[in-house]
């Protein structure tokens, strides 16, 4: 793609930019609250990490990951020993979400003797196995981590885990995980979208070993937010390696509004508006960054819709998760306990209405006279 040498340039500075990653108040908050949900479980069995979409959540389950996987070193005459598991809930569309493909993940990155193959594995192998059925990878799987002492599995993009189970309610599925804490002791931490939180309240069986940690958004109508914020932004644009560049504070409600005060968003966007202030300049050393070419390299209006439907769920649960008035007006019974908000799920589209009733021919589909004759 990059075959010229301003290319290779422009190419090296936008990956350097890319892999930038910061350390920022939310994020920082966030993450001591998971790892003491981690280390203090109390019979906790799954910690749920929600957020809307660009928040960060997939960075901090990698930063996670990297902290618990430094426990091995700890322990290096135990070379089978794996505290984590790390695993990504894929789905192919809507409902098709197979605890088989998890399963194999994770036993793969566990290092199980048979999924850490480098070539495909068939069918018929794994059928030799008998390992071929959801019930027995699970098997293999909880044997696996009890034999490694794994401790904790991470499993990121789980609404497709949680909504897209071919069988089953919200609430199986979160069943089933719990099943696997209680049979192998470890602790799950699964992130996803705000919308999951809503699901925790479905059975008052789940709710009792389930917390859910919320990561928040900077809101523009709070001063330290909002300073905490600019901060970021302007860490980020003294990254960029430009010949002219805006300051922060010039551009702050810019900034924001753009990205809604996720800093996920931020950086996806300051990326792209990096990449097109360097292509479009004639001489990279002499590249500038405009907002012009911020405003064009933003999400559009209905993306950012789409984004805030999200956003506007989680910041409804934590006002009401922060009032002792909603709590005692649940606890009185003078209040709903799962209010009504809108709900993001897919649905299943409804049946077309008959325009010919049953048993009349319709003249364009339904001939007289056989086809050919």
């Amino acid at each position: 793609m990059f075959d010229t040498e301003d290319e290779k340039l422009i190419n090296k500075r936008v990956e350097a930019f890319e892999g930038v990653v910061l350390g920022h108040e939310k994020f920082t908050q966030v993450m001591n609250r998971v790892r003491f949900h981690l280390s203090s479980p109390a019979s906790v069995q799954i910690v749920v990490l929600v957020g809307p979409t660009g928040i960060g959540k997939s960075l901090m389950m990698g930063h996670i990951l990297k902290k618990l996987n430094e426990m091995r070193s700890r322990r290096p005459d135990e070379p089978d020993f794996r505290p984590v598991a790390h695993t990504i809930a894929m789905a192919s569309g809507y409902r098709q979400f197979d605890f088989k493909t998890l399963y194999r993940d994770g036993l793969k990155n566990l290092g199980d003797p048979v999924f850490d193959r480098r070539d495909t594995i068939d069918r018929v192998y794994l059928r030799s196995l008998r390992l071929d059925t959801t019930a027995s990878l699970r098997v293999r799987m909880q044997e696996e981590m009890y034999a490694r002492n794994t401790y904790y599995w991470l499993v990121d993009e789980a609404q497709h885990l949680i909504f897209g189970g071919r069988s089953g309610t919200t609430g199986d599925q979160f069943d089933v995980l719990k099943s696997i804490s209680q049979m192998t002791n470890c602790v799950f931490l699964i992130a996803g979208p705000c919308m999951m939180d809503a699901e925790l309240a479905r059975s008052a069986q789940l709710v009792r070993r389930i917390v859910s940690v919320p990561f928040d958004r900077y809101h523009h109508d709070r001063p330290d937010d909002l300073a905490e914020f600019g901060s970021v932004a302007n860490q980020l644009l003294s990254r960029m390696d430009l010949h002219k560049k805006p300051e922060a504070e010039q551009i702050l409600t810019l900034l924001y509004d753009g990205s809604a005060g996720c800093v996920g968003i931020l950086k996806d966007w300051l990326t792209r508006s990096y990449a097109m202030a360097l292509k479009e300049s004639a001489d990279p050393e002499g590249a500038v960054l405009t907002e012009e070419i911020l405003r064009a390299m933003r999400l559009s209006a209905v993306n950012m819709e789409t984004v805030m439907t999200d956003i506007r769920r989680l910041d409804y649960a934590t006002k009401r998760n922060s009032s002792d008035d909603v709590y005692s007006d649940i606890v009185r019974g003078q209040a709903s306990v799962q209010p009504d908000i809108p709900d993001d799920k897919p649905k299943d589209a409804p049946a077309a209405k008959r325009k010919v009733p049953v048993g009349v021919r319709k003249a364009t589909r339904d001939p007289l006279v056989a086809p050919g004759m």
